[in-house]
């Protein structure tokens, strides 16, 4: 009998976030946040996922959301959609992300699928698998209200299995950060999902410096999720510096001239881990690509920052 094993995959979609989180029996998933409807169904057919037991929309942001109609089409066994529809006071001048919304919405009104605001302090345990929502706590939402930005009310969810911990952050920037350190969050986690596509914050009165804040997570393993030709200089230099000097491991799934500067001519997407897929079992962890195969891609690259 095989070892009980889950696997978090952040799929290769360019500029944006899609993950997908196949449950033991390997038939049920979860779904945090999809860019690309095409990847994220492809990714899920070839694992043979028949139902989606959680789907999450950790924000609005279009590289975030752009591609989750085209995936509950095509899964019409979903239980609970999550994400908060205060988001929607955010989106009044953005008529493709309010298209998404509606059509989201009607969806939910065809199907019956259950509908949750995910906020601090929800738990579920799916065959072992725990889920946490760490980030936004009633108060966050109403205080980012005011200010009007939608990053730091992304939600910030935690997976456990087998003694390990993976951390989803969607976009928060530096309010959402201190908001998590005042209320004393436990943010220990084995694997971190870097939030915003490698970009960092400068800190205001109050905020976590980035090293302050991967104190707190003390990841053994960094994914970025960024796009070769992304306008916004993802990931930032600052970000590839303070990891690159650590003890700990650094993916991206597209190389960018901010790691690589041969590529700022190259119209081309250029894939670096690609899917970054972590297996987890009572047995440990296993990342694919292994330190030994994405060496060899970043072979390809002249004086790779993320090179130890």
């Amino acid at each position: 009998m095989s070892t009980p094993t889950m696997t978090v995959a952040f799929l290769n979609t360019g500029q944006g976030d899609s993950t997908a989180i196949i449950l033991p029996d390997h038939t049920n998933a979860l779904v945090v946040d999809c860019c690309r409807d095409s990847v994220m169904v492809d990714y899920l057919e070839q694992n043979r996922i028949k139902s989606l037991k959680q789907v999450f929309l950790t924000h609005t942001d279009m590289d975030h959301i752009s591609g989750i109609l085209g995936v509950l089409e095509n899964f019409s066994t979903v239980d609970t959609i999550l994400y908060n529809h205060d988001f929607v006071k955010f989106v009044e001048d953005k008529p493709r992300i309010k298209s998404i919304l509606r059509q989201l919405a009607a969806l939910q009104r065809q199907h019956g699928w259950t509908f949750q605001f995910p906020h601090t302090g929800q738990t579920w345990i799916f065959q072992d698998v725990g889920v946490e929502v760490l980030h936004p706590a009633e108060e966050d939402k109403r205080d980012a209200d005011f200010g009007g930005d939608g990053n730091n009310v992304s939600v910030v969810l935690r997976i456990t299995f087998a003694g390990s911990r993976v951390l989803l952050t969607g976009d928060i920037a530096g309010q959402g950060w201190q908001w998590l350190m005042e209320r004393k969050t436990d943010l220990k986690s084995d694997v971190l999902k870097f939030p915003h596509h490698g970009a960092w914050y400068i800190p205001e009165s109050g905020q976590p410096s980035l090293d302050k804040a991967i104190e707190k997570v003390a990841p053994d393993l960094v994914v970025i999720s960024v796009g070769t030709n992304n306008s916004y200089n993802h990931p930032g230099t600052k970000t590839f510096h303070l990891l690159s000097k650590s003890k700990l491991r650094l993916v991206c799934t597209q190389a960018t001239y901010q790691c690589h500067a041969a590529l700022v001519r190259k119209r081309e997407s250029q894939t670096c881990a690609g899917t970054v897929e972590v297996k987890i079992s009572k047995d440990g962890r296993e990342v694919f690509p292994d330190s030994k195969t994405h060496e060899g891609t970043i072979r390809r690259f002249s004086s790779p920052k993320c090179r130890k």
